[in-house]
């Protein structure tokens, strides 16, 4: 059988991880690549006309709204030459395509 601090033990350790379970059941997973709820980054206006520029000079079309990933790095959904759908990460300032 277990003695009393033993049992005082498992007893507040049952507590504590029934309160870090209740406490972390009602909010929201946490994410780490800079995503926040509810929180969208606007772009200014010439740095979305510089991107549309860049992108159509490697011949593919903005379809959707560019966000911002970190720093001067913006994502945006494109369309290819050859009409498949993808996403593409940008640098507006230096006019790179960083990913496809």
């Amino acid at each position: 059988m277990f003695g009393p601090k033993k049992l005082l033990t498992m007893a507040a350790l049952a507590m504590i991880a029934a309160a870090g379970v209740a406490g972390t059941a009602s909010a929201q997973p946490a994410r780490h690549d800079g995503w926040r709820a509810g929180y969208h980054q606007d772009i200014r206006r010439d740095d979305h006309a510089r991107i549309r520029h860049i992108l159509r000079s490697h011949d593919m079309r903005m379809i959707g709204t560019p966000r911002l990933v970190r720093g001067d790095r913006y994502t945006v959904r494109v369309q290819d030459r050859h009409g498949r759908t993808r996403m593409v990460q940008v640098n507006a300032h230096n006019g790179r395509v960083i990913r496809l």
